[in-house]
């Protein structure tokens, strides 16, 4: 058995730097492509447009094939994979009992979900297609974590090493 070392909760983190979308110079493009917009308020249009993602996060979740990107972007849909080499650590039984206690995912028969995004058989391709990525938000990816649980044998299963996007240097 390996023994668990607490973790520093005072040590330095780093905190990655985050540029909104949705500033001043994006509400003054709105509002010269869609004329019909000029009325809406910040908050308003911030509304609808979470509207819309919580829309897309419910069809991904929902739909064993996912969604399609509009503009023909890519596709994101949950996958169900074998972790291989990666350890899952439970931090809190971890930290009572003193040794390190990995996660077994015994309700998904040893499956965890992925929140995959891939561009490969999009309608259209696109110059520097490989170097598009996405990132889930928090809220997306414990709803999909809470949701994966119940429904994880209806999901896509991606076997081996499989990478359905690869970034290319």
């Amino acid at each position: 058995m390996t023994k668990f070392n607490k973790p520093d909760l005072n040590a330095p983190r780093f905190k990655k730097k985050r540029e909104s979308m949705l500033n001043n110079n994006f509400y003054k493009e709105l509002n010269k492509k869609y004329p019909e917009c000029k009325n809406l308020s910040k908050s308003e249009v911030r509304e609808i447009i979470e509207a819309f993602n919580n829309e897309i996060i419910e069809t991904i979740i929902t739909d064993r094939n996912g969604f399609e990107l509009p503009e023909g972007l890519g596709y994101l849909f949950i996958a169900a994979t074998k972790v291989k080499k990666k350890k899952v650590v439970d931090y809190k039984n971890s930290l009572e009992h003193g040794i390190l206690i990995t996660h077994k995912n015994w309700d998904t028969d040893g499956y965890v979900g992925k929140i995959v995004y891939t561009n490969y058989k999009a309608k259209y391709r696109f110059k520097n297609a490989q170097i598009w990525g996405f990132s889930a938000s928090r809220t997306f990816s414990r709803y999909m974590s809470r949701e994966f649980k119940k429904r994880w044998n209806t999901y896509r299963v991606l076997l081996g090493n499989v990478r359905p996007t690869v970034y290319k240097k």
